[in-house]
């Protein structure tokens, strides 16, 4: 039996704070936290911008990482940059 194969992925999250010096005072910022996948729990995925997977578990989440990217992390290379 093998043994499950995990992959960490950056998955964007909106901060809101409120800043005087900004229009509106409503500042919105992207940063990204790490979120592990089980690489048996993919079913598919594809760009549009950012990537979307498409999880066994009817999840859908978007990654920083190309669909190129992940198919390097699947099969144990060094990950492409920019889906070079």
């Amino acid at each position: 039996m093998t043994e499950p194969k995990f992959i960490q992925l950056s998955q964007p999250c909106k901060i809101k704070s409120y800043d005087e010096n900004e229009f509106g005072g409503l500042k919105i910022e992207t940063v990204y936290e790490s979120v592990f996948i089980s690489a048996a729990h993919i079913v598919s995925m594809f760009s549009a911008g950012t990537t979307r997977l498409k999880l066994s578990t009817g999840e859908d989440i978007s990654v920083r990482e190309t669909p190129a990217e992940i198919i390097d992390m699947l099969a144990g290379q060094p990950a492409r940059k920019g889906g070079e």
